[in-house]
């Protein structure tokens, strides 16, 4: 029995060992060149090459649907897919299993990818940051009041963002509130609030460091704000009353009792008719976006709400009412105003970065949507690149980049 059980545990231990090692393979990015140059050495490993799509050869009685990637070099491999058939003319970032073909006489009589994945561009699976606002400006605070603003931390890479610290200086006056979570996974975003207190007046300014993983990180924003002076207003009320008084005393001198109790009633002043009035949506002027003063009774509005992110606007909100259409409530973005007929469901961005007809807002009733219609800038929702006619939908707390405007819609 004894020797039984020490060769089973033998077997166990080098059966365990042997999947072990099985399962720590992992993904090689290699040159095309390299595996044109030897492609045995590459044999049944887990790759990742990057090149430009020149040919791409559907399926047929003989052979599964293949293309072919051209390296730096001007090296070529073909690549079998069964997925969607990529672009010519156009760089991607494949993954897949080298596969290689001897013949009889022992050499190699064929070489080639199987594609398990691949995506636009180079292989760059680096964590990417990306900040908006780049300037953080609260205007002016009185002193001992407090104002918060926020700013958008986006990771654009293909791997997790480490925010290794995040602190602010001048921290008598600034302060940070940090997100719950430090990590952040590709094409997410938080939201960090920056607090100002000013304890006199004055001006005031600080640096937000932020140190990542991402090799591009961004280092430092700027945080500016002003308290102005207190204003005596107790000398203006004295100065006030004195001029009343010398006035009522003109009057009582001037006319009779009658007249002077009958002219110094207050006047009746007229109630509103609030009954289909217009009422006004967006009080305050805008600097750089055009939107309607006023929306009638009648009027739906979108739902959600919308706050500008950068420039002179930043911190300021608005809602807008929509255009019923066939396929829901929509407002229409862009440069230039629309027709008379959708002025009223349309928010001007006067920005020579958005384009004439940027993007169309629907709402189906079952959600928010954006349909981007940018050719030169395109739109950017949750830092994804949108493509001309691309639509995607909006969640509460979407950032919506149109050029060098951004907005943040919330439910």
């Amino acid at each position: 029995m004894k020797p039984t059980i020490k060769i089973s545990a033998f077997v166990f231990v080098a059966v365990f060992a042997w999947t072990g090692l099985f399962a720590e393979k992992t993904v090689r990015k290699v040159a095309i060149e390299s595996i044109s140059n030897n492609p045995a050495l590459f044999q049944d490993e887990i790759v990742k090459v990057e090149g430009l799509v020149t040919q791409y050869i559907p399926a047929n009685a003989s052979s599964t649907a293949y293309y072919l990637l051209k390296g730096d070099y001007g090296s070529f491999i073909r690549v079998n897919t069964t997925a969607t058939p990529p672009e010519t003319n156009q760089k991607y970032c494949v993954t897949g299993v080298a596969y290689v073909y001897f013949n009889d006489r022992g050499g190699i009589s064929k070489y080639f990818i199987s594609e398990q994945s691949r995506y636009e561009g180079v292989c760059n699976d680096v964590p990417i940051i990306s900040v908006l606002p780049g300037t953080v400006d609260f205007g002016k605070i009185e002193a001992n009041k407090s104002s918060g603003m926020s700013f958008i931390i986006s990771n654009t890479g293909r791997a997790d963002l480490d925010l290794i610290g995040i602190s602010i200086s001048n921290n008598e006056n600034f302060e940070i509130i940090k997100p719950q979570s430090m990590v952040l996974e590709p094409g997410k975003s938080t939201e960090l609030k920056v607090i100002f207190t000013p304890k006199v007046a004055g001006n005031y300014s600080g640096i937000i460091n932020i140190s990542s993983n991402a090799s591009n990180s961004p280092g430092q924003i700027q945080v500016i704000g002003a308290s102005p002076e207190t204003t005596n207003w107790l000398v203006y009320i004295l100065i006030g009353a004195s001029v009343l008084l010398l006035a009522l005393l003109v009057i009582l001198f001037a006319n009779k009792k009658r007249e002077v109790v009958s002219q110094m009633q207050v006047p009746n002043i007229p109630k509103s008719n609030t009954s289909g009035a217009s009422q006004p949506i967006n009080p305050g002027a805008y600097q750089t976006i055009a939107i309607p003063k006023t929306i009638h009774l009648t009027e739906k509005l979108f739902p959600g709400e919308f706050e500008i992110l950068t420039g002179l606007d930043a911190g300021k909100k608005f809602r807008i009412p929509g255009h019923q259409e066939s396929d829901g409530l929509v407002v229409t973005i862009g440069r230039e105003l629309p027709g008379k007929e959708m002025a009223q469901y349309h928010i001007q961005l006067k920005d020579n970065t958005v384009g004439r007809e940027q993007a169309r807002l629907i709402y189906n009733g079952e959600g928010a949507e954006l349909l981007s219609l940018g050719k030169t800038n395109y739109s950017v929702v949750d830092g994804r690149e949108l493509k001309p006619q691309e639509k995607v939908k909006l969640s509460n707390g979407s950032t919506i980049k149109l050029g060098e405007v951004t907005l943040k819609y919330s439910l």
